[in-house]
């Protein structure tokens, strides 16, 4: 995790988008079928994605190592907030949002009580495949039972692309998220071009799948 740390002082984020993901907006609905709920955003970053899902009336916590990255997403969206300190975590909240400064590994299944989903766009496929497992299985322990996953990966010839973000096919994911009660892929796209690299993907191809998962 140190690497994530120095790419945000480096500013070598390539999988920060400057807008909202669009395969966030298309399967939104996939996630709740009545009111919005709490969500968790996992490895959040300052992504754009998280005011949007503020905008659709979700109460977001995320979590996130890099302050610099916490303090972009807050700055950037003139979002007041306060910052507190909790256990091993520096606590940014706002209206609707909370985002904990921290180790994921220490995270608590009691900062979730009562979130009932998650949206991870760039944390599993930002992992080390080293750490995808721990992360994974970290996952399963701290998320409340019956929880829904919108899970968003990246799927091209990894010998072609040092990650991250890093590869993770449909194979990948049904290994990684075996003990979990259902994974539905909802969505798959092959695109020649990437909106998180565009001036340096030269790929043989480049698969976009979205997937539904069920604790």
């Amino acid at each position: 995790m140190v690497d994530w740390l120095d790419r945000w002082k480096k500013g070598t984020t390539g999988w920060h988008r400057s807008d909202i993901n669009p395969q966030l907006i298309e399967n939104i609905n996939q996630l709740t079928k009545a009111r919005p709920q709490k969500i968790f955003v996992p490895l959040c970053g300052a992504s754009l994605d998280m005011k949007y899902l503020i905008d659709q009336g979700f109460h977001v916590v995320g979590v996130e190592l890099s302050s610099l990255a916490i303090d972009r997403f807050f700055n950037e969206n003139k979002i007041k907030h306060k910052v507190s300190k909790v256990e091993d975590f520096v606590l940014y909240q706002g209206k609707n949002i909370e985002i904990y400064c921290g180790d994921f590994f220490k995270f608590k299944k009691n900062y979730l009580y009562d979130a009932s989903c998650v949206y991870d766009r760039a944390a599993l496929i930002a992992l080390n495949p080293d750490l995808q497992r721990k992360y994974v299985v970290h996952l399963k322990e701290i998320l409340p039972n019956s929880s829904k996953i919108l899970l968003l990966t990246m799927f091209y010839p990894q010998n072609e692309m040092e990650g991250p973000p890093f590869s993770v096919g449909d194979d990948n994911v049904e290994d990684l998220f075996s003990e979990f009660k259902e994974i539905k892929k909802i969505s798959s796209v092959n695109e020649k071009e990437s909106s998180l690299k565009p001036d340096d993907l030269n790929l043989t191809y480049l698969f976009k799948n979205v997937y539904l998962i069920d604790l």
